[in-house]
């Protein structure tokens, strides 16, 4: 295979052929039917949104062509793997239910017929960023603080929160020994009397659904 980075100069017909190194010398292969290339100067650019994409939502794209001709047909790759194929009027980019798994480079490929010829082109690279909408929350136990008692303990329940604005309220639970520690609250910590044991908390968005837990900590006093 050859490969060549096209300029407008290099338009028009490309034939190929081959030649084998004997002991009497060069012998040469006929010539390949002729193949019309023309570079017309266009290129693609895959336009993503700017905010990362998140966990179960559809990320549209849309791979635009300078001077905006209508391709019949777009291809999408991952990572320089095709994805998807859209053909038609207009056609469009789009993923359904994004998953971690999406995260990567992206590029596609446009093409339009003009004039009687196909043209062609491909974008360059662009990161595509997902997220998760909640992630797994993380427990933290402090034992030592100015605005501790000495009998306390100060569970913290850290996560990150990227639910789109406005993102609905977080309900945090604090667990020891699976026994869940008084009512749920807005807030990500809560103080309670030391006590040895298995502590875990919970973060839920009734509103999306959602809900997850922490790994458990071990506690002794």
């Amino acid at each position: 295979m050859l490969t060549l980075k096209g300029f407008l100069s290099d338009s028009g017909e490309f034939r190929c052929q081959g030649v084998r190194d004997t002991a009497v010398g060069n012998i040469y292969t006929q010539k390949s039917p002729p193949v019309e290339i023309n570079m017309d100067g266009g290129w693609a650019i895959l336009q993503v949104p700017q905010l990362p994409g998140l966990v179960g939502e559809t990320l549209n794209m849309s791979c635009r062509v300078r001077g905006r001709p209508r391709p019949h047909e777009v291809i999408l790759y991952k990572d320089g793997v095709e994805v998807q194929r859209q053909s038609g009027f207009n056609p469009k980019l789009s993923l359904d239910l994004l998953r971690m798994e999406d995260q990567g480079l992206y590029s596609c490929r446009a093409s339009w017929d003009d004039d009687r010829k196909t043209h062609s082109v491909i974008s360059n690279d662009v990161q595509v960023n997902v997220k998760e909408v909640l992630t797994q929350p993380v427990l933290e136990v402090v034992t030592e603080n100015d605005l501790l008692l000495d009998d306390q303990i100060k569970l913290t329940c850290h996560l990150q929160y990227n639910a789109r604005t406005p993102a609905p309220p977080i309900h945090y639970y604090f667990y020891r020994d699976n026994r869940r520690l008084g009512t749920a609250t807005s807030k990500n910590f809560t103080l309670v009397k030391q006590r040895p044991g298995l502590y875990s908390c919970k973060a839920k968005v009734p509103q999306l659904g959602l809900c997850k837990w922490s790994e458990t900590e071990a506690f002794e006093e």
